[in-house]
């Protein structure tokens, strides 16, 4: 899976439950279609009401980084590398008609990525691109970025 094709799947599953309802114009798309996607951000949605929605969508952001961090703290550090070497994630019950969640930093890193795929797929960014131009210009720069820390 490309990250165009996460971003867009992200976004698509964001929109077909109802998180992004306040800001909706239009109607589903695709999201095997990720160019269709990304391009389709200025026809199904307010921009300003997406605009205004940032926030809470980087607090959501901070809430899944906070999750790795509880993670950490409950199975100290020895006991939170369960999930760092791709073994089988923890599993906690949920609701009676759904699957158990998979619960471990593993996971909740991959909800990071996936809630920053849906607010690039709003916000018609090209997340794939800008991480490939970060990443390029981070090579770049000196050691530590010139600190001292």
């Amino acid at each position: 899976m490309t990250i165009k094709e996460m971003q867009a799947g992200a976004f698509q599953n964001s929109l077909d439950h109802g998180f992004w309802d306040a800001c909706r114009l239009g109607d589903r798309v695709d999201p095997l279609d990720a160019e269709r996607v990304l391009l389709s951000i200025p026809m199904i949605f307010d921009a300003d009401r997406v605009i205004k929605s940032i926030p809470e969508k980087v607090a959501l952001l901070h809430s899944e980084c906070s999750e790795v961090l509880e993670i950490y703290r409950e199975r100290g550090a020895y006991g939170a590398a369960d999930n760092l070497y791709d073994a089988p994630p923890k599993m906690l019950d949920s609701a009676p008609a759904l699957p158990k969640k998979p619960y471990g930093i593993r996971e909740e890193l991959a909800d990071i990525l996936i809630r920053c795929g849906d607010l690039a797929g709003a916000l018609g960014i090209d997340l794939e691109r800008a991480v490939k131009e970060k990443m390029a210009y981070n090579a770049t720069r000196p050691f530590k970025h010139g600190k001292n820390c």
